[in-house]
């Protein structure tokens, strides 16, 4: 006897049951002194937590009688008998200069900027990783303190540590040794996985609290390898407990697209992280859709990978049968290029051992879907609260068969007990991750622990009967891919981005509807691990975004990016960016398309100047400031200006043409013109220095300092001085080291004889690379090389420390 003959019908499907796949669970909404009540009933009251547990449906499984072996992890073995073969064409991520022109053609400019635009900004030396960063910290500082709300979407960040992964990537596009489409791309990554030097808390307040990862989780370590870098850590819902990213024990990201409305989750804040444009790429777990519902809400791509297709090595074991790792993505060609770059065997994950090479085969065959069979449940599908859903649904359903998708009625039984199943699986594995914390379970948050209270009631055979339940549901969806179709669409979630009540932000909310709403046409994929992929098809009349999802065969994720990729053209320009007051990739986009009036590799050689500039930093202290800029100086090539030597007019013109270009691009205001003012004269008295090969790469040109706390912020620039074509040097050494960067000099009563001697020439020596080059033969006739550079820094501090002190 089936399962589906067994199981009671409820209040709802008892009248009509062939109108109703899966139940929609209904409960009083809590939030919370009521809730906080609630938690206290349910710890001394039992039968409190017995009715809830009954309520959600979880005791009718227990009515049931399978023979079906239990299946712990959803792996599609043996693969002969799931129709796994080895891939034919593995297409990986070449395809993408092989499509560049197709790519540009058929992308909809929402403003959302792909990695490709940021990677050739970096080839076309527009824009730097380091100035894209530097921006971006700014942006993540603004989101978590100047946004009202506080979007709180990437909470951990380490600023020397993105200013040294963008430095290294710098340094790869200017000596022409870039990692791909991916080196210099900003990426960020929830809470549940490891990233080297950062806890990993998942949600909580305490789980791993002064115990950082020691190394990255292997997918971590493969974006690396490609030269992403890694912005930091997303929020979460508390241990991944729910669906709408409600936090109270850490914070509870926004919807840039409506603040007032949740971003989901529990990856919440990766999803709010690609849709405000803070990065294009983001990592999130999911084991209950916690991928593709905060992308749904948040009008983005996300894709569910295959169980086994991603290591999950340095992930945080929290439901380890449901959940898999998938990035989310502004655009496909970006979910594909992480997608492809994180898939893969790891020898410490023996679950991967098992799959099929990966391949994008196919991303760009989108004119045509002749070849697709696309199976819709129709019944299933019309179980959604917005009618907004149901137009979106069926409008692309039209735009596939125009390309000539064929779209084939289908039914998937025991979808209830499915549902069911695995509300058991997850609830219980997040439970016993709970248990090992039993000294401070008072420390999760109001939800979190109604919610473990109701899953201890689960029972060994509750999951056994969960696992068996899966075996049949993996059967079904078998049978379906290898007899009748290769994908099946449904909505992604039953409503839009739910409402956030600020009751709900201090003690968390309990709304059994929502989310048995969001979660009704998602858990399918996570418990028979197959993929599936969420995509944005509009929005609704409150200007929330709409999200589809599409479902395929275990393994077949290039099969999902080819139709994520069509679904993206369908969309088009009917897609839009969030509003400005919670966008922040416009500043990346005005980088982007930069371009200086004098571009330094526009300058030859022979025409680029150095510039040294001593900087007073309070009434002790001295930082010395390098700073190059191109400029046309080929009536100075060859040249050294000493101090007090000659000093003409041409001069003059360059520090005003810097002064000009500062002011454009760096975007000093006029009322900061005092400090042009003081400084101009400065530079004039004592020279530029000239010499035949000299360039910076940076956009930070100028900007005058005067709080010793922010020297390492505005100067850890990568500065690359070349002296001939031969020899060259990283200035890394130079800002990158604590000694330089955080160490100012102080003395007593401007003595600075000592300074000089001992420091200058060491300065000096990393900044122009001396040590490898004849000075004598470049300055001939002047002083030896160290001699030099200790008199014009002695000349130049000497001369100006007093007189100039009482100006700052």
């Amino acid at each position: 006897m089936s399962s589906s003959e067994q199981l009671p019908k409820n209040e709802e499907n008892t009248k009509n049951a062939e109108h109703v796949v899966t139940r929609r669970l209904k409960a009083p909404y809590l939030s919370g002194f009521i809730l906080r009540i609630m938690i206290f009933l349910m710890d001394y009251m039992p039968g409190v937590t017995k009715y809830l547990f009954w309520n959600a449906g979880l005791k009718a499984l227990r009515k049931l009688s399978i023979d079906d072996c239990p299946t712990l992890i959803p792996l599609p073995l043996p693969k002969e008998t799931f129709g796994i073969v080895e891939t034919k064409t593995v297409d990986g991520l070449e395809i993408f200069e092989k499509q560049k022109n197709l790519r540009q053609k058929n992308y909809y400019s929402s403003g959302f900027l792909r990695a490709s635009d940021f990677h050739e900004a970096y080839l076309a030396k527009r824009v730097t990783p380091l100035q894209v960063c530097e921006v971006l910290i700014n942006k993540i500082d603004e989101s978590l303190k100047r946004c009202n709300p506080p979007l709180n979407a990437i909470i951990k960040y380490k600023r020397d540590d993105i200013i040294a992964q963008a430095t290294a990537s710098t340094e790869r596009y200017a000596n022409n040794k870039s990692f791909g489409l991916l080196d210099g791309i900003p990426i960020a990554v929830k809470d549940e996985i490891d990233v080297k030097g950062y806890e990993t808390n998942v949600g909580t307040k305490f789980i791993n609290r002064g115990n950082p990862a020691t190394s990255d989780a292997t997918i971590i370590e493969r974006l690396r390898e490609k030269g992403a870098i890694i912005l930091g850590k997303t929020s979460m819902h508390e241990i991944g407990f729910g669906s709408t990213n409600n936090n109270p024990s850490v914070c509870t990201p926004r919807n840039p697209y409506n603040t007032d409305y949740y971003p989901g989750g529990s990856s919440g804040g990766s999803g709010v992280a690609v849709a405000s444009g803070l990065c294009p790429i983001a990592i999130g777990r999911d084991g209950g859709g916690s991928v593709r519902i905060p992308s749904s809400f948040c009008g983005i791509y996300g894709l569910k990978t295959t169980c086994g297709r991603f290591s999950d090595d340095g992930l945080y074991p929290l439901a380890h049968s449901v959940a898999v790792s998938g990035p989310m993505a502004a655009s496909v060609d970006d979910l594909a290029l992480a997608y492809y770059v994180m898939a893969g065997k790891d020898p410490k994950d023996p679950n991967t051992l098992h799959q099929p090479l990966p391949t994008l085969h196919g991303l760009y065959d989108t004119n045509t879907l002749s070849d697709l069979k696309i199976g819709v449940y129709s019944m299933w599908n019309k179980q959604v609260d917005n009618p907004a859903i149901t137009t979106a649904l069926n409008s692309f359903i039209n735009e596939l068969k125009l390309r000539g998708a064929e779209i084939i009625e289908i039914k998937i039984p025991e979808l209830e007990e499915a549902r069911i199943a695995h509300l058991l699986t997850i609830g219980t594995e997040l439970t016993t991750v709970a248990k090992r914390h039993k000294d401070k379970i008072h420390l999760f948050s109001c939800p979190t622990r109604s919610n473990i209270n109701v899953m201890k009631l689960a029972t060994a055979s509750d999951y056994i009967v969960s696992q068996q339940i899966r075996t049949r549901i993996m059967r079904t969806l078998k049978n379906l891919f290898n007899n009748q179709v290769d994908l099946i669409l449904t909505p992604a979630t039953a409503i839009t981005a739910p409402k956030i009540y600020p009751r709900a932000l201090a003690h968390g909310e309990v709304d059994v509807t929502v989310i048995s709403d969001t979660l009704r046409f998602i858990q399918l994929a996570n418990f028979t691990g197959v993929p599936a992929v969420s995509i944005p098809a509009g929005y609704d009349n409150n200007n929330l975004p709409i999200g589809l999802q599409f479902i395929a065969k275990w393994y077949d994720e290039a099969k999902l990016l080819r139709i994520a990729k069509t679904s993206e053209e369908i969309l088009g320009d009917k897609r839009r960016k969030p509003s400005d007051k919670f966008w922040f990739e416009e500043c990346l986009n005005n980088l982007r398309n930069h371009k200086p009036k004098n571009d330094y590799l526009d300058v030859p050689y022979e025409k680029r100047a150095a510039v040294l500039v001593p900087l007073i930093i309070n009434d002790n202290e001295l930082e010395i400031l390098f700073t190059i800029r191109s400029a046309d100086l080929s009536s100075h090539a060859g040249e050294v200006a000493l101090p007090g030597g000659k000093f003409d007019k041409n001069d003059e013109n360059i520090i005003a043409t810097a002064f000009r270009e500062a002011e454009e691009e760096v975007g000093i205001k006029s009322n900061d013109a005092e400090y042009l003012t003081y400084f101009e004269p400065f530079l004039s008295r004592h020279k530029l220095l000239v010499t035949p090969v000299a360039a910076l790469i940076t956009n930070s040109f100028y900007k005058p300092v005067l709080n010793p706390s922010e020297v390492s912020e505005c100067f850890t620039i990568p500065l690359r001085v070349f002296i001939s074509k031969e020899h060259h040097l990283s200035f890394d050494s130079l800002w990158n080291n604590q000694s330089y960067r955080h160490h100012h000099f102080i003395w007593d009563d401007w003595d600075v004889s000592g300074f000089s001697a001992n420091i200058c020439v060491e300065v000096a020596k990393i900044a122009f690379n001396i040590q490898n080059v004849d000075w004598e033969e470049i300055i001939e006739g002047q002083p030896s090389r160290e001699e030099y550079i200790k008199l014009m820094l002695d000349d130049i501090i000497k001369q100006n420390i007093k007189q100039n002190k009482s100006k700052l």
